[in-house]
């Protein structure tokens, strides 16, 4: 993945941007804006959050750790573009679907539940999202201790 400041050198390009017109902005020595492009100095958490405000990127995206500009937040783009595992199997997004489908099922079949609509579907859809963001982030931890 990309350094921190080679990223930062990247969006600021992307925009057009001079080095001196890019820490005017921010308020900060031109000089501070090159050390951190050049790799010899980190920005305090401050700098490092009015960085990924001004373009419209995550800090995790700025400091390399991602190549998401901003992370998905669609369930089944999460699936799509992450190899996501239940019990070592491939999750497809029409298997979920079909699962919660099956849920509401069993639910009208037992007389529990009867009242199950679209928007429960959705809000155990995102209960769903929700777990496969954090399993994301526990298996990224796994492999930064493994380096």
């Amino acid at each position: 993945m990309m350094s921190f400041g080679n990223r930062l050198r990247q969006l600021r390009e992307d925009r057009g941007l001079s080095q001196l017109d890019l820490s005017k902005h921010l308020n900060i020595a031109n000089s501070t804006l090159s050390l951190y492009e050049a790799g010899k100095r980190e920005p305090d958490y401050d700098t490092l959050q009015r960085l990924a405000d001004y373009f419209d990127v995550s800090t995790d995206y700025l400091l390399g750790r991602s190549e998401y500009k901003k992370p998905p937040t669609d369930l089944a783009e999460i699936i799509k573009e992450e190899s996501v595992t239940y019990e070592g199997r491939p999750v497809d997004i029409d298997q979920l679907r079909k699962a919660l489908s099956n849920v509401r099922a069993a639910a009208h079949a037992t007389g529990d539940l009867t009242d199950i609509d679209v928007q429960d579907e959705e809000a155990l859809l995102k209960i769903a999202h929700d777990a496969l963001q954090k399993a994301r982030e526990l298996r990224r931890r796994k492999e930064e201790d493994k380096e």
